[in-house]
């Protein structure tokens, strides 16, 4: 290749660098109403260390499990064998998602986040009466997340997928 050709090049690619550059469309941004502008923080107030009993809900299923020095065990069903570590987790996921992001739940819309009948439903409770009640909905489209909301909130807040999958492996262990 020769000098001038090589040049040529250059010096097409430099304006089609600057012709792109100059008539690209400005990213997307996502238009959310006024007062629906998401926030990042923990969406309840308990630690995961400090939940002594459990309600788990999905399905038609229930257990329900306590904390014993410092595992979990069944109540009910009775003689479920259900690995400590799994009632861990759910717990985990749900209270340790301090990134959580948080929308006001605007007014008749339940139901396009699936909370109008919620597929699940959480209950910690701590040794000093403090008890947080979680339902969950259906996933976001990206299939990503669960919406979810403190029983009575105003709230959606999306959680981890993950607490969708460790909910299942919990009633499946029960009911085996």
């Amino acid at each position: 290749m020769t000098w001038p050709r090589a040049l040529v090049y250059v010096a097409s690619w430099l304006l089609l660098t600057i012709f792109y550059v100059a008539t690209e469309p400005p990213s997307p941004t996502v238009a959310r109403p006024a007062g629906e502008s998401p926030r990042t923080h923990s969406p309840f107030e308990l630690k995961a260390g400090e939940v002594s009993e459990v309600r788990l809900e999905a399905g038609g299923s229930r257990v329900d499990a306590v904390r014993v020095e410092g595992r979990w065990q069944v109540r009910e069903p009775a003689g479920a064998a259900v690995p400590a570590d799994l009632i861990s987790a759910v717990v985990s996921a749900v209270l340790d998602s301090d990134r959580a992001e948080v929308i006001r739940l605007p007014q008749g819309r339940a139901a396009e986040f699936g909370l109008l009948h919620p597929g699940a439903r959480i209950v910690l409770t701590c040794a000093d009466g403090r008890s947080v009640d979680v339902e969950l909905g259906t996933r976001n489209p990206a299939q990503t997340a669960v919406y979810a909301r403190r029983d009575g909130s105003s709230d959606v807040v999306l959680l981890g997928v993950d607490v969708l999958y460790y909910l299942d492996l919990v009633m499946k262990a029960a009911t085996a």
